[in-house]
């Protein structure tokens, strides 16, 4: 499906660190909204009903799997959007000085241009700077309890999906949301700290490839 290679396109940037760390709340949201069109796509498709075994608890397919994978990188993305904005309202995560190369918009077209004029998928500046308006607009303590709420539900969502019978989850899958809960794990517990004063605040690829840890 052309939208999964879309989706691995953006991915791809995040390995090769393409975004510089200013702009990965954009990234996030964009994947966010991509994995959100792409449930919808699977479940108006019923590809979900193919299925590859009975288990005694019930039915299960692969495609249901991968749409479970879906809603828990929806979730870590939707708490790494909120945790960068409040980052970057406290000041620990900075904006380049102000110019026609590092305005916001400009790097969303610059970015996302070429998957914003799809038929199946619109992904607007505009939705996108009102997303981070809200955001930015809430205190940064309730922020911060959004995000590690959001990494609370990731981390119980990955592991339900852990615990579907073995044989339906690929090797790369279950290494995928074990690296998630890693991660959601981890941000959840410095969403807390970050209430506090602290003197540094870095992001890092330890857990997940794709998917940032807060390491203060």
């Amino acid at each position: 499906m052309l939208l999964r290679l879309q989706i691995s396109h953006v991915l791809l940037g995040i390995d090769l660190h393409l975004y510089v760390p200013h702009e990965l709340h954009m990234v996030y949201w964009c994947i966010g909204k991509m994995l959100n069109i792409l449930t919808d796509l699977v479940e108006v498709s019923g590809a979900v009903l193919n299925i590859d075994y009975v288990g005694e608890s019930g039915v299960c397919g692969r495609n249901m799997v991968e749409l479970y994978i879906c809603e828990v990188h929806k979730k870590i993305c939707k708490g790494l959007v909120l945790m960068l904005v409040a980052l970057e309202k406290i000041g620990y995560l900075r904006k380049p000085v102000p110019s026609t190369f590092t305005d916001s918009e400009q790097s969303f077209w610059q970015r996302f241009s070429t998957l914003s004029y799809q038929d199946m998928m619109l992904l607007r500046w505009s939705d996108y700077d009102d997303h981070v308006a809200v955001c930015t607009n809430m205190p940064t303590v309730y922020i911060l309890s959004a995000a590690a709420s959001c990494f609370v539900q990731a981390k119980r969502q990955a592991r339900d999906v852990l615990n579907v019978q073995p044989s339906v989850l690929s090797t790369e899958q279950v290494e995928d949301m074990i690296a998630v809960e890693l991660v959601a794990k981890a941000n959840a517990a410095a969403m807390r700290l970050l209430r506090s004063p602290t003197n540094s605040a870095k992001l890092v690829h330890n857990h997940h490839k794709h998917f940032v840890t807060l390491v203060l």
